[in-house]
């Protein structure tokens, strides 16, 4: 049996009853145009709290994980009967779910009712924290678009000369139409969240050229958690509405303590009143695509990567590049993988730190797909992890492109997933 609501004038369905809600027919429902919100029970702290649904057998999950991605799985029996009686007795709600007009709201969540009709992204106003060689490239990239896809940019740094430096450097970057590029403003600590993206792009330390370092990101990891848990916090205080957007090394694991510790109280304790898991994305897998592609392209045999290949996995160790959708090859897809992995000490081999492509593919091109719904790579929520993808914003959560993968592509993935769970 199926449950039809209306709230804020948002419609809800679910196999469940809620009598604290105000009921309407499933003609109601049906014939409204407003998007429709599946409710599910899901463990808070592992879900999302509202995500766009991409296929149809995701309504009945029990807990979110990597399975996300996939096109089908093998559903338990009760599971398969749900789905038949679905598309049996609301046939219409497919239609909204292969148009994209529907989420899943976990009501286990003490604020579901928060992300009704609230927009991931609200508008186009962002704020830069970090003007170092990514951020100060980053800011480059961000200048250099019309006014209109970015309202403005508002810049902080620890150092004020950086600061001095970029706000007069970012606004001399212009075209003969001067007022058509976005304005460039500094801002104090305290506005660092009044803004619709926030970009956090502090390192606290880069390994320098000649260090013997096998894995340059993660050697980050733990100076720049300490300094994303604060930044974290004052969103939280901020109450951040916006997008919490991860930019700095090792991306993937600082998107899980950015969220986590943003949901701690002063006590210590998780109270769930921070970021929700979908406001944090992480922007560091748009490079390892350019760079598959930089390498896929100069051999006849990989050149395909273009059109049919797809890199998944974090930005650093765990980083899976497909050869193809089509016809995966698991030493072409091998060969791409550690090329991509070891790209950036090839650079660093030159004399050069590589910031320049991770800036701008990772962050400037990736960030404005992002703003307008377009599909980049990044790191979205699935399941207790922030794990990258090919993935697209809806206005009022995440989508994500799904797939059937060969089954040695999806265990490699899946023990990618496992690692990643365990980083605390």
């Amino acid at each position: 049996m199926y449950y039809f609501y209306q709230l804020k004038g948002s419609i809800l369905v679910s196999n469940q009853e809620h009598p604290e809600l105000h009921a309407i027919s499933q003609q109601q429902a049906s014939t409204a145009q407003q998007r429709i919100y599946w409710l599910v029970k899901r463990n808070p702290l592992r879900s999302h709290v509202c995500a766009c649904i991409m296929e149809p057998w995701h309504l009945f999950l029990e807990e979110e994980s990597l399975a996300l991605l996939n096109k089908e799985i093998d559903l338990l029996p009760s599971q398969e009967e749900q789905l038949k009686n679905l598309e049996a007795e609301i046939p219409w709600i497919l239609d909204r779910i292969n148009s994209k007009h529907a989420y899943t709201l976990n009501t286990n969540h003490p604020r579901w009712k928060e992300r009704l009709d609230d927009p991931l992204i609200k508008g186009s106003r962002i704020n830069i924290a970090g003007l170092g060689d990514v951020g100060g490239t980053l800011l480059t990239g961000l200048r250099m678009q019309p006014i209109g896809k970015i309202n403005s940019i508002g810049i902080f740094d620890l150092s004020r000369d950086k600061m001095n430096r970029w706000e007069q450097e970012a606004n001399q970057i212009a075209s003969m139409n001067y007022d058509q590029h976005p304005p460039v403003h500094m801002i104090s600590e305290n506005q660092l969240f009044d803004c619709d993206i926030f970009l956090f792009c502090i390192a606290k330390q880069i390994p320098e050229l000649g260090t013997d370092v096998s894995d340059v990101r993660m050697a980050q990891l733990e100076a720049n958690a300490n300094i994303v848990k604060i930044y974290a916090q004052k969103a939280r205080s901020a109450k951040f509405k916006g997008l919490f957007a991860v930019i700095s090394d090792p991306v993937d694991q600082l998107c899980k303590i950015a969220y986590e510790s943003s949901n701690y109280n002063e006590a210590g304790e998780i109270d769930l009143e921070g970021l929700f898991p979908e406001q944090v994305k992480g922007f560091g897998l748009g490079v390892m695509n350019a760079r598959a592609n930089y390498y896929a392209i100069k051999h006849e045999n990989s050149r395909h990567y273009l059109k049919e290949g797809r890199a998944f996995g974090p930005h650093g160790a765990g980083l899976f590049i497909l050869n193809s959708l089509i016809n995966y090859n698991e030493k072409i897809s091998s060969d791409l993988t550690q090329k991509t992995l070891t790209a950036n000490l090839s650079v660093r081999k030159t004399g050069y730190k590589p910031f320049v492509a991770p800036a701008l593919s990772s962050g400037c091109f990736s960030i404005l797909a992002a703003i307008t719904g377009e599909e980049q790579y990044s790191t979205t929520f699935m399941g207790g992890v922030y794990f990258g993808s090919r993935n697209w914003l809806q206005p009022f959560g995440p989508a994500w492109e799904t797939y059937k993968l060969p089954k040695p592509v999806a265990e490699t993935l899946q023990n990618t997933w496992r690692k990643l769970d365990q980083t605390k």
